[in-house]
């Protein structure tokens, strides 16, 4: 599971999110909440499919991220 909060953490550092805070969502899934994220980003703690599953977090994370821009303001 480090491992894997780990390759979320650098993913998350290489899309420009710098602060973001790990969460519990029950049932086997972690939360990550960031003021640079619209609402709660919620991925499996356990993924079956390690690439699979960073390239669905990814875009998850394109999609709900908000421009530095905005929130500097």
């Amino acid at each position: 599971m480090r491992r894997w909060h780990r390759l979320v953490r650098l993913l998350l550092e290489e899309e420009g999110i710098t602060q973001f805070v790990f969460g519990s969502a029950g049932s086997g899934h972690i939360a990550i909440c960031s003021p640079y994220l619209r609402g709660r980003l919620i991925v499996s703690s356990t993924p079956k499919k390690e690439k699979r599953t960073l390239q669905n977090v990814r875009r998850d994370v394109r999609r709900l991220k908000i421009p530095q821009e905005v929130c500097d303001d």
